[in-house]
């Protein structure tokens, strides 16, 4: 008996650990039940894929053409989701997204790995009509972006939303993100937003490269004109790093990237925020390029402001950096560091 029951466990184990492999071609795909089985005929889109799949754990998708995203994707709930572009070349997969409320959207997924893709034009309000991004994980955890690019999004390119675990962005490039309208509050590139106290992330930026990335530009249409100069709005037009509550003992470190030609009201290239009770978070830039980087008001390349004087231990350094962006137009500084209590 003990045998048997073993031996179902065995068989059990096995069963939940298979990695399910559906393929998207959008030229030769055709959105079927058969299509979502392994060594099966490919499916045409990506969103018949979530629907049907995107709550299933163990989940490889090999998008083997270019294709296009008309609506939200969501992928919520599940364990092990690989999203990867083939190609015989050495260029990306293009997702393509033909409407203002397209976009990828992962909440509460568990390593999660998406690679050689290109998202272009994308950029859809989440559910809390908050945030307008291309790419956007939520509660999520253990996450690789590898050889990304994502370009011309409607206001946000990516965006991490109380994210613990490791977190790897890998070669991603974030080219003239920002150009949509409205009042956001998210920079235009890259957004790595802890509030949650729960939450300990370790987040990795190697060899990434964020360029002309322009916030200012979409508050230029912002109807509310209080709600577009507050502080909390138009802050790094590249990467923007904020912790708030009493979050604590994060780390993200960037390496080898480049900021170039990125706008913003605060810190152009980069905003980092120290709020509330946070501790022992840290922010570490190291062998980056800064270069023509504008700010509205302070901080072209870099701003890093302090929000509370019980703030303890939180850190925001850059070694052997190159910081030559330019100047503010109101405090008139590259490099801006504000504490506030």
């Amino acid at each position: 008996m003990a045998s048997l029951a073993l031996g179902l466990l065995l068989l059990i184990s096995s069963l939940t650990s298979a990695v399910v492999v559906v393929r998207v071609n959008y030229n030769q795909g055709q959105d079927s039940s058969s299509c979502l089985e392994s060594d099966s005929r490919p499916c045409k889109t990506l969103r018949y894929v979530a629907i049907h799949l995107g709550m299933e754990s163990n989940l490889s998708v090999l998008i083997e053409t270019d294709i296009k995203l008309e609506s939200v994707v969501v992928f919520e709930g599940m364990w092990n989701l690989t999203i990867s572009g083939s190609s015989s070349t050495d260029s990306a997969m293009e997702i393509q997204c033909s409407s203002k409320a397209a976009s990828l959207y992962f909440k509460n997924v568990t390593k999660v790995a998406i690679s050689n893709i290109e998202f272009n034009s994308c950029g859809a309000l989440d559910e809390d009509r908050r945030y307008k991004v291309a790419l956007f994980f939520k509660s999520s955890s253990d996450i690789s972006l590898v050889n990304i690019t994502v370009r011309e999004s409607h206001l946000t390119g990516i965006a991490f939303l109380n994210c613990p675990g490791k977190v790897l962005l890998e070669s991603v490039h974030l080219f003239s993100n920002g150009y949509g309208c409205g009042c956001s509050s998210l920079p235009a590139g890259v957004s790595i937003e802890i509030t949650d106290p729960s939450v300990v992330g370790h987040y990795m930026l190697r060899r990434c490269i964020f360029e002309g990335n322009h916030v200012a530009k979409t508050l230029h249409c912002c109807s509310d004109k209080n709600l577009s100069m507050q502080n909390g709005l138009g802050q790094g037009g590249g990467l923007s790093a904020y912790f708030s509550g009493n979050c604590s003992n994060n780390m993200i470190e960037v390496s080898e990237s480049e900021f170039s030609a990125n706008t913003a009201k605060w810190g152009g290239g980069l905003s980092i925020q120290f709020q509330d009770f946070t501790q022992n978070n840290t922010v570490s830039v190291q062998g980056s390029k800064f270069y023509s980087n504008q700010a509205e008001y302070s901080g072209g390349g870099v701003s890093v402001l302090y929000l509370n004087d019980r703030l303890l231990q939180n850190k925001g350094f850059y070694p052997q950096c190159d910081i030559h962006s330019k100047l503010g137009e109101v405090w008139w500084r590259a490099v801006r560091i504000v504490r506030v209590w």
